[in-house]
């Protein structure tokens, strides 16, 4: 009996010496499908602003992404705005104008997803009343299907106060 007990626990202790080895390289094989590399994307945005099909101006900005993570594009001016504050005077607060972009690229089974939130302000040439700024401001979010080198129309909004219309068009380049 006791023969046994010894049989026993060697064959308990053997185990328990195999089973966390035998755990740690389906760890490490698991671990290593399981990592994708990096991809990273040069981003070109393309924001056109076209009066009847004849184009007034033209941005672009260009920025580079990896696949999987948001990204954020900030371009603009602060705009100062006098308030009364109370019979001292004036105080002023600030507005941010520009273009803001948040965005991501995605990689699945070869297609290029590319989701974003983007937005476009600015200031009316004439402000009624003087001092007090008229902000024109163009909002949109989405999701567009990218080719790799090859530019993509994200959105084109018309501009409410004008014939203008505003085309926002991206184009991938891979870079790893």
């Amino acid at each position: 009996m006791v023969r046994r007990w010894g049989v026993m626990l060697a064959v308990i202790l053997a185990v328990s010496m195999v089973v966390p080895v035998m755990g740690v390289a389906q760890d490490k094989d698991a671990a290593k499908s399981s990592e994708k590399a990096w991809a990273f994307y040069k981003l070109t945005m393309t924001v056109r602003e076209t009066d009847g099909g004849k184009v007034l101006s033209s941005r672009s900005y260009d920025f580079t992404q990896k696949s999987g993570d948001w990204g954020q594009l900030r371009v603009g001016s602060r705009i100062p705005v006098a308030t009364n504050s109370g019979g001292q005077g004036f105080a002023y607060n600030y507005l941010d104008v520009g273009l803001k972009i948040d965005s991501r690229v995605q990689d699945r089974d070869n297609d290029l997803a590319y989701d974003w939130r983007l937005e476009l302000s600015s200031a009316a040439a004439d402000p009624n009343p003087p001092g007090q700024p008229v902000i024109r401001n163009v909002s949109s979010n989405g999701q567009t299907l990218l080719a790799v080198g090859k530019p993509v129309v994200m959105t084109a909004v018309d501009d409410m106060n004008s014939t203008h219309k505003f085309v926002f068009e991206i184009t991938a380049t891979k870079i790893k």
